[in-house]
């Protein structure tokens, strides 16, 4: 069995009414602290002992407190990196956990009114104002319906509860066709939203596919046997289900 169903239903099946997205950025982690540059600590060291070593030779005094100052100093910066590296900025921490906190209630509210707006009901409505839309923008199908009776399997259908109506063998208008297009039969919904057209797998689909596709008509292929199998109504229902 084939369903072939045009690209804008099926966009219209898998649609759910628009939610604006959530307006806000999730927060980012404290960045690491910088690693300890051992290069440039030793780079620093040899610089302090070569600018104190020149001092030495014109004053003992002023070169060796500037040596103190400049190792003091490395020592400290050290010490500063080693201490960011063990112990993390708890004040960062806490704006973080604070931020995230806030966003997590921000996304809670927005899932909130994600679930609002997406109640089968909602959803149902949404897709039936796309169904709508759709079928201002194309032309009414226009087909002949005999006064046959019936088949077995399509009287079956006809007494499911999904309402519309079956017509067997229609005389479907399609241009550029010589003759009208004659399917097994054709489904129209009550308000003609939905249309759907069942025929024999071996139909030529080129032509009358592209016609289908335009008008946003689903076209089911089948064998003589899926046609009255239970296969045949679950695809119907699934169907429904999604554009009802």
């Amino acid at each position: 069995m084939q369903v072939i169903i045009p690209p804008a239903i099926r966009r219209i099946m898998q649609a759910y009414p628009p939610v604006e997205p959530l307006a806000l950025t999730p927060p980012l982690p404290p960045s690491p602290p910088p690693p300890l540059n051992f290069v440039l600590v030793i780079g620093q060291l040899l610089l302090v002992f070569v600018v104190c070593g020149v001092i030495l030779k014109s004053s003992r005094w002023l070169g060796g407190i500037l040596l103190a100052i400049g190792l003091v100093a490395i020592i400290i910066q050290v010490m500063v990196r080693l201490r960011q590296q063990l112990r993390p900025n708890r004040r960062q921490e806490e704006e973080y956990i604070q931020a995230l906190a806030v966003y997590a209630q921000a996304e809670k509210a927005h899932q909130e009114k994600i679930q609002r707006k997406h109640t089968p009901q909602k959803i149902a409505a949404y897709r039936r104002q796309q169904l709508a839309e759709l079928r201002q923008k194309t032309d009414r199908l226009s087909f002949a319906a005999t006064p046959q009776p019936l088949p077995p399997w399509l009287q079956e259908l006809q007494a499911s509860k999904n309402g519309g109506h079956w017509f067997y063998l229609p005389a479907v208008t399609v241009p550029g066709l010589d003759r009208p297009y004659t399917p097994q039969c054709l489904y129209q919904s009550e308000d003609k939203m939905i249309t759907i057209v069942i025929d024999y797998a071996d139909t030529d689909q080129s032509f009358i596919r592209d016609f289908f596709s335009q008008q946003g008509i689903i076209w089911i292929l089948a064998t003589p046997t899926e046609l009255q199998s239970p296969k045949l109504q679950a695809e119907l229902e699934q169907i429904w289900s999604s554009l009802s």
